[in-house]
């Protein structure tokens, strides 16, 4: 995981199977916090191979949903992600448990936005990015052409 940080990420493309395998190393990573209770799940469905994606696209994404959903809950939490590749247009589902009451106590973080901003700079009316936040429930979708 470090590797890719530090050397493929700086890159301006990347495979997608590399950006797919250090987000799932990742998950694996975060699984090992979590109870055997949390049901956290990384559903691929499509051929990855000879797809390139600029780097650190998905993982602000599942980030996000370990730290306001799955970490913010005791018990019952779960996490999924659906990844999917369709010709050339990329579509990431992540949807997670919370907790119906949310401390909003602090200040809020920058990751959401930078994505934003990186995508606009990168993905110029190429991409989709929406969110749906509901009372038990936060979903994450992001579209993106190749």
């Amino acid at each position: 995981m470090m590797e890719y940080m530090l050397y493929d990420s700086t890159d301006a493309k990347v495979l997608l199977e590399k950006e797919i395998a250090y987000l799932s190393n990742y998950i694996e990573l975060e699984r090992l916090r979590f109870s055997a209770d949390s049901a956290i799940l990384l559903n691929i469905n499509a051929e990855l191979k000879g797809h390139e994606i600029a780097p650190l696209l998905l993982l602000p994404l599942v980030e996000n949903a370990f730290k306001h959903g799955l970490s913010k809950q005791t018990e019952n939490s779960w996490l999924t992600v659906d990844i999917a590749l369709n010709n050339a247009t990329l579509t990431v589902n992540i949807e997670n448990s919370k907790p119906s009451t949310v401390s909003n106590k602090g200040k809020g973080g920058i990751g959401l936005d930078n994505l934003r901003k990186r995508l606009e700079l990168l993905y110029p009316a190429k991409h989709q990015l929406e969110f749906d936040d509901k009372k038990n429930v936060f979903h994450a979708r992001l579209v993106i052409e190749l």
